[in-house]
């Protein structure tokens, strides 16, 4: 996955507009982790913005600007005003050469000619802050090298034949600043002041939308087309991505009120991922883990000395290749797709702190994994990687790019898993034991009374030390 900002793009400002609120802001510092606090959240190629508290990688333009709503604070593109135009854009290049994006919006308190205009767009674009014209062109029209989803409530068929605008309510597809591409209707009323949702997909072939007002995403999309974007671009798989609203004679306030983008095709409201494994047998996957009071003895880990996928733990035998198993699990409501499973074992002489104190043995994929569903895969232990016969500790991540550790991994190996369920512990004993081999031993037993006694003979593994299948006597 590519960082989402490209630091090393220019920013480009627009000179025509007149407004003093248009500014440039400083943009955020990416690192690849978490990097501001809610309701702002920043991650190697995803942005999340619950609400518009923090604009400080937005570019602002014209008439745009954030206000509090019962929603919390939002972007607003226009207000409910004649002759307004508004844009806003990311202030660094994003990668399109695929994404997914969701974004909530409201248009309130439509007025003027015909009750209300025009509407908003939702822009990939190579410049960042132009924002095109007034009225009916919705800010879009005009800006060359540009893919636009329009949210329309304006009807400018009846004022001129260039725009494919079959009514006043209805979604639409279109490029470089034209308003000649596929459109679908769309109902209710965007207008109608209720919260909106609208979902954009583009998997590097096709952009797909889907929008409405019950926040439930919608199985099929109201519109799809046809495109490359990067040849639209002129070549680039990058772009700032942004909106853009005007208001002619008829007006409205256009609210986005959240904000959502990856750069890969990863779509929002299509369920989650949540791959994990469990600490204990009581272990249910809850993160932070509750529920369980040992994290050395997972059930999901256990030590084969041949691949033969039998589910029950053996020592590890030194001097010969073994087989970890590990069984992960998917909680989550999406399938998922190329988890990794790694393996540790725990270093003696450093102790168990993350990473310092733990050695790759080896990783192992799992191509799919469905909802509900668990898959147990084994790695091999090459024999001359398998330390001398002792006492050591498995540490066990499961990794998948959709569900990421909810808790970031610090040094301290037993809050890792206690916080996250992807982090799983158990501990193992390393043995050098010479299998199927039989002798021969004496045991005298005493009768104390003066009658005969029954008495039984038992042998016990001390704490269950070895495995039956390593160790056994015949009396």
């Amino acid at each position: 996955m590519s960082l989402l900002f490209n630091k090393q793009t220019s920013v480009i400002r627009d000179c025509d507009f007149k407004s003093p609120k248009k500014r440039r802001l400083v943009p955020w510092i990416m690192t690849g982790a978490l990097v501001a606090a809610l309701p702002l959240s920043i991650s190697a190629g995803e942005l999340i913005l619950k609400d518009f508290s923090d604009v400080s990688h937005l570019t602002l333009n014209g008439d745009a600007k954030t206000i509090s709503t019962p929603e919390g604070v939002a972007l607003q593109l226009t207000s409910a005003t004649r002759l307004q135009s508004g844009s806003v854009f990311s202030t660094l290049k994003v990668s399109t050469a695929q994404f997914s994006t969701h974004f909530t919006f409201k248009i309130t308190e439509p007025g003027g000619v015909m009750s209300g205009g025009d509407g908003f767009v939702f822009v990939v674009q190579p410049v960042s802050s132009e924002a095109g014209s007034e009225g009916g062109g919705i800010g879009y029209a005009g800006i060359p090298t540009s893919i636009g989803v329009e949210f329309d409530t304006w009807d400018n068929q009846k004022e001129t034949d260039t725009r494919n605008d079959p009514d006043d309510n209805h979604i639409g597809i279109n490029l470089n600043g034209e308003f000649n591409g596929k459109t679908a209707p769309v109902s209710p009323l965007f207008e109608n002041g209720q919260v909106w949702d609208a979902w954009i997909d583009y998997d590097g072939s096709q952009l797909e939308v889907r929008t409405n007002p019950t926040g439930k995403r919608p199985a099929k999309p109201l519109l799809t087309r046809e495109l490359n974007i990067s040849e639209i671009l002129g070549g680039t798989p990058e772009a700032f991505i942004g909106f853009t609203s005007a208001t002619g004679g008829a007006y409205a306030n256009h609210d986005i009120l959240s904000w959502s983008y990856r750069d890969e095709f990863a779509p929002f409201g299509e369920g989650k991922v949540d791959v994990w494994m469990a600490d204990s047998k009581s272990d249910t996957g809850d993160e932070p883990n509750k529920v369980s009071k040992r994290f050395w003895l997972s059930p999901d880990i256990w030590i084969r000395n041949q691949q033969d996928d039998i589910p029950k733990y053996q020592n590890v035998e030194f001097g010969q290749d073994n087989y970890v198993y590990v069984r992960a699990k998917n909680r989550g409501t999406k399938t998922a797709r190329n988890t990794t499973v790694e393996v540790y074992r725990s270093i003696p002489a450093i102790g168990n702190r993350w990473p310092k104190g733990w050695t790759l043995i080896g990783t192992a994929k799992i191509d799919t994994l469905e909802p509900d569903a668990s898959q147990a895969v084994a790695i091999r232990w090459d024999k001359d990687d398998i330390p001398k016969p002792g006492h050591y500790c498995f540490y066990v991540r499961v990794l998948n790019d959709f569900d990421t550790m909810k808790f970031p991994e610090k040094t301290d190996s037993l809050v890792n898993m206690r916080n996250n369920n992807a982090i799983v512990s158990r501990n193992f004993n390393v043995v050098d034991l010479l299998k199927n081999v039989t002798d021969t031993f004496e045991v005298t037993v005493h009768n104390p009374k003066d009658e005969d006694a029954a008495i039984d003979l038992v042998f016990e593994e001390e704490d269950k030390l070895l495995d039956s299948d390593g160790a056994g006597a015949i009396v």
